[in-house]
């Protein structure tokens, strides 16, 4: 998560319940607080 492309940063945000994966570009800003490779869990 979190790899740095060149408009932003390219990040996989997948759903545990049903392993459906979105692919998401954010663009460049504010610096992110997950290393690359790191998984994040939401409630």
């Amino acid at each position: 998560m979190g790899a740095r492309v060149k408009r932003g940063y390219e990040i996989t945000i997948a759903d545990a319940s049903d392993g459906h994966q979105v692919v998401d570009i954010i663009p460049p800003g504010p610096e992110l607080l997950v290393s690359s490779g790191e998984s994040i869990k939401l409630d």
